[in-house]
Order: structure tokens, then C-alpha cells, then sequence
């Protein structure tokens, strides 16, 4: 095994077979699973040099490892899916999602209140749409 990310609680730790431990916010290791490329990150052999443990004995909760063939390999389904909801989303207004994707504010006021623009949230009378929600029946849409 090259590498193993791991939660402890509600951190995150990246073991790399050099034997280095990196300590990564939610949105660093969820980057690391997203932009995970073979050749980038690990193109070097190497093997864990921490006396103590094995890489594989070290504590924690297993999210993914990447084995030595270079794959990456999701282990728990469960802590991943904490992994992805931890992730920062930003909001857009009505205004500037209709500006984005072409269409009249008021079409995108009325699509938020029949609910079809997917983590759509009302705060007061003003509606809050992810900068990277799908306009309905749109896929071509950012």
C-alpha cells in the first residue's frame, strides 16, 4: 500500500508510505480522493517507515488507500459519504444563477419554489441555489 487516508474523530490524516503523516482538513482530503492521480501523487516506490506500526495497524477509520498498483480504493462507503457532505458549498442569489445559465430571474424564482433545482434553500424570501446546481432538463447547464 502507498498511501492510507483515515479519519479520527472528526480529523483527517493522510499516511504516505515514506512515512509521512499529513493532517488534512475535510476539504483537503476530500481534494486529495477528487484530483487523486497515479502518476502526480505517487509515482515513486516507497515503503512506511514508521517503527512502531504497520500502515495498516496504524488507528483511525479507513476511507480509501491507494494500493500499490496505484489505484485508489474507496474502503468505507459510509465515511466517505461524511467525507462529501463536509465539502463547502457556495450560493448564488436568483439573480446571479439566472445570469449564469441564461435564463430570467423570475423563471429561476418560480423553479425554485416548484423545488426542481436540486440543494436549493430558502433563507427569509430569498432563495440560495448551489453555483453548481443543474437547471432542470438542462445538460449542458454548469
Amino acid at each position: 500500500m502507498k498511501a492510507r487516508l483515515i479519519s479520527i474523530g472528526d480529523s483527517y490524516q493522510l499516511l504516505l508510505c515514506t512515512g509521512t503523516i499529513k493532517k488534512l482538513s475535510a476539504q483537503e482530503a476530500m481534494r486529495f480522493i477528487e484530483t487523486y492521480d497515479s502518476d502526480l501523487h505517487y509515482a515513486g516506490r516507497g515503503s512506511w517507515n514508521y517503527d512502531a506500526l504497520s500502515m495498516d495497524e496504524y488507528g483511525g477509520t479507513t476511507i480509501a488507500r491507494v494500493n500499490d498498483d496505484g489505484t485508489l480504493q474507496i474502503e468505507s462507503p459510509t465515511h466517505f459519504r461524511v467525507l462529501l457532505n463536509t465539502q463547502e458549498i457556495k450560493y448564488l442569489g436568483t439573480a446571479e444563477y439566472a445570469e449564469r445559465i441564461g435564463r430570467a430571474r423570475t423563471i429561476v424564482n418560480r423553479m425554485c419554489k416548484m423545488g426542481r433545482i436540486p440543494g436549493v434553500k430558502q433563507v427569509g424570501n430569498r432563495w440560495l441555489i448551489p453555483e453548481n446546481a443543474p437547471y432542470p432538463g438542462d445538460s449542458s447547464s454548469n
